[in-house]
């Protein structure tokens, strides 16, 4: 099973699991379809503000990056699998507006255009044409895949990245 889970290289630190929880935790933040919607729409009232292409663009260069180690490949692998995954449930989410949804699907198509290049290692060629066979996987079926594909790790609880509903800094008790 080729899915991330939680402890998955257990007893060691799942540093893939690590950057798995951490870049989707930022990406779905990025791609909340009411969120893409505003911003075409406060885009349209003011061209001064960003677009979701924009963003999209910005995502895309940023999570598709070369690695400045080849150390640190497959913790890259790992965030562009998980920038596919959630630009895929955003494409295929009815509730999101049409706009979005085509915005959605054509940095999809390009994502699943970008060039492989020769002297890439065979796990790098491996992991870009997973990526292109899911998204036209989804570009042909215009449906989500059954399930999560990428199971990422919960974010551990408490402050300050995963506190609980309805938390504040004022209902802390220590010190006192």
């Amino acid at each position: 099973d080729d899915r991330f889970q939680a402890q998955a290289t257990a007893p060691a630190f799942d540093a893939l699991g690590a950057a798995a929880a951490a870049a989707d935790f930022a990406v779905a933040a990025l791609l909340e379809p009411n969120r893409a919607a505003r911003l075409i729409d406060l885009h349209r009232r003011d061209p001064s503000l960003p677009d979701l292409n924009e963003v999209l663009d910005a995502l895309v260069s940023r999570g598709y990056a070369r690695p400045p180690a080849p150390r640190r490949a497959e913790i890259a692998r790992t965030v562009e699998s998980v920038i596919v995954r959630r630009l895929i449930v955003l494409a295929a989410n009815r509730e999101a507006t049409s706009a979005v949804r085509a915005r959605v699907e054509a940095t999809l198509e390009r994502i699943a255009k970008l060039p492989i290049d020769g002297s890439d290692p065979a796990e790098e060629v491996a992991h870009r044409r997973h990526l292109s066979r899911e998204i036209d996987r989804f570009l042909r079926q215009r449906t989500a895949p059954a399930g999560d594909p990428l199971e990422i790790p919960d974010l551990p609880p408490g402050q300050p990245i995963g506190g609980a509903e309805g938390f504040g800094f004022g209902e802390c008790s220590w010190g006192g």
